[in-house]
C-alpha cells in the first residue's frame, strides 16, 4: 500500500456454506480457513486443533473437517 495515497480498499474475508469453520489436514497440508472475520475469538480451540492436526496428534474433529 502506497501511504501517500488514499484507496478506498474494501472488508473481505472467507466463510464456508454452512459458515462452520474448516480445520482440516489434507497429506501433508494443514488448512484453517472460513473464520468469517470472527474466528479470532476462538484463538486458543483453534490453535490447539491446527497444532494436533500439524504434529498428527489427533484428526480433525467431524464437524470441521473439509470433506463435511
Amino acid at each position: 500500500m502506497d501511504a501517500d495515497s488514499f484507496e478506498a480498499v474494501s472488508c473481505t474475508y472467507t466463510t464456508t456454506p454452512d459458515e462452520d469453520f474448516i480445520l482440516d489436514r489434507i497429506g501433508p497440508v494443514v488448512i484453517g480457513a472460513g473464520f468469517s472475520g470472527h474466528g479470532f475469538k476462538f484463538t486458543p480451540v483453534i490453535g490447539r486443533i491446527l497444532a494436533d492436526l500439524a504434529t498428527g496428534t489427533r484428526p480433525a474433529p467431524e464437524i470441521f473437517r473439509a470433506s463435511r
